[in-house]
């Protein structure tokens, strides 16, 4: 039964069939149709130029606050938000959380031009991304293209599409299932992760992925036009190689870790390796993070009396200077996407030395750019780490090529060109595709 007033009405139509062709778009047993109250008014996802709107949805669950817990709030708005804003007139951010733009950044221009959609009262987040698109309508509906972060957060972008015809760019950053395996998640856990990342990628209109791997392990899902490599960058104007200002010549070598202090990072092998490191030569650690594996890497620490210090979360813009009074950078996780500390690293000309993974092999050539070492194995990390202290002209040559490489691919301002690009040229295809009968008004560039 449609309901009026209700621009957009569901109804359950049965059989797989009918639903499936409806569009093309994948198979559904519910079918969202227009209410006469709404037929024949312009779309809301139309927009002439001069009123560009641009919707943000985080991963389920996510917002500012998970940023800023992480460190990682100013990398959204200092770099994406005015990146964004270079081509949006305004952004929409779809919080889980209930907060303010205003406890998070003083600059009047986001404040003007930024808006946080927050819920009223707290909701459990999966409940919360089903309801979003009836619940923030009014919002989405004033959007001309959804920007979703991670795959397995887009089912209110799906959902959003499928009522208001708004096309989405995601994100399709990791092997979400891999990471859930390594979370040792739940056969149930690990079935919802798998549909969400497949809902996720085949209602997109265009998929961001961060490594030629992603893109072909997407391959057998959706087409290769709708696929689009932009690798994650860094800031190359603010992680640059330390100019030596530690105290003292004989100074203990220091190594850097920086992440979430989680399983997939594989942190206890790092102290173990660190322990065989202390047996003929002094060498200090320090661990910038938080996670669930905290307190249990604090004990190992405190009863094998390691030389480590746990800094806890660091913001994005002090970062620098723990890179520029560090001499080694250690990565040794289980897997990786494409690991923005290490893209810092390599911009701040640290040897590095990580895990022979997918996503450190996407930065990372051996003995070239830094060393490999097989995941898992204390021995060999050890042994690389070893050899880059001993080495100061082979510490050197990585640090320097690793630099260079971070120059030439992954400068944060030239990729974040290259994703609103890609945003771009998808909101004008899903527009497109969702006028049957183009106007002439709708944008054009």
């Amino acid at each position: 039964m449609m309901r009026a007033g209700v621009p957009w009405a569901v109804r359950l139509r049965p059989g797989w069939a009918n639903a499936s062709a409806r569009r093309g778009q994948f198979r559904r047993c519910f079918v969202f149709t227009q209410s006469p109250a709404s037929a024949g008014t312009p779309h809301p996802a139309r927009r002439t130029v001069g009123d560009r709107v641009l919707g943000v949805i985080p991963p389920i669950g996510g917002g500012l606050r998970d940023l800023a817990e992480t460190g990682q709030v100013n990398r959204l708005l200092d770099y994406y938000f005015p990146a964004y804003l270079e081509v949006f007139d305004r952004i929409i951010f779809f919080s889980y959380f209930q907060e303010r733009l205003e406890d998070y950044t003083d600059s009047q221009t986001l404040r003007t031009r930024v808006r946080i959609h927050a819920p009223r009262k707290g909701w459990p987040p999966l409940l919360y991304a089903v309801g979003l698109p009836l619940l923030a309508r009014e919002a989405i509906r004033t959007c001309n293209i959804l920007r979703v972060f991670q795959a397995t957060g887009a089912l209110p972008a799906v959902l959003s599409r499928r009522i208001y015809h708004i096309p989405y760019v995601t994100t399709y950053g990791y092997d979400y299932l891999a990471a859930g395996r390594s979370a040792r998640a739940t056969l149930m856990k690990l079935a919802g992760i798998r549909l969400l990342e497949w809902l996720g990628v085949r209602a997109a209109e265009g998929i961001i992925v961060t490594t030629p791997a992603l893109a072909q392990h997407l391959a057998r899902w959706v087409p290769p036009q709708k696929v689009h490599l932009v690798p994650n960058g860094v800031d190359t104007t603010r992680f640059v190689p330390g100019k030596g200002d530690l105290p003292g010549e004989n100074r203990v070598p220091r190594l850097l870790f920086v992440g979430r202090l989680a399983r997939q990072k594989n942190l206890t092998i790092l102290l173990a390796a660190l322990e065989r490191l202390m047996t003929d030569c002094q060498v200090n650690l320090t661990v910038i993070g938080a996670g669930p594996e905290e307190q249990k890497l604090r004990a190992v620490v405190a009863a094998r009396h390691l030389p480590v210090e746990f800094t806890g979360v660091v913001r994005h813009e002090d970062l620098p200077k723990f890179f520029a009074h560090a001499d080694v950078f250690v990565l040794p996780s289980q897997w990786e996407g494409h690991p923005k500390a290490l893209l810092e690293a390599m911009s701040a000309g640290l040897a590095c030395v990580v895990s022979d993974v997918e996503g450190n092999r996407s930065l990372i050539t051996d003995r070239v750019t830094g060393l490999l070492v097989e995941p898992g194995n204390p021995t060999a990390l050890e042994s690389a780490i070893r050899l880059v202290l001993n080495d100061s002209s082979l510490r050197q040559r990585l640090g320097q090529a690793a630099r260079m490489q971070v120059l030439k691919q992954y400068d944060l301002h030239l990729l974040l060109r290259r994703e609103v690009a890609v945003i771009q040229k998808t909101m004008l295809r899903g527009q497109w595709s969702a006028s049957s009968k183009p106007t002439g008004k709708e944008l054009t560039g």
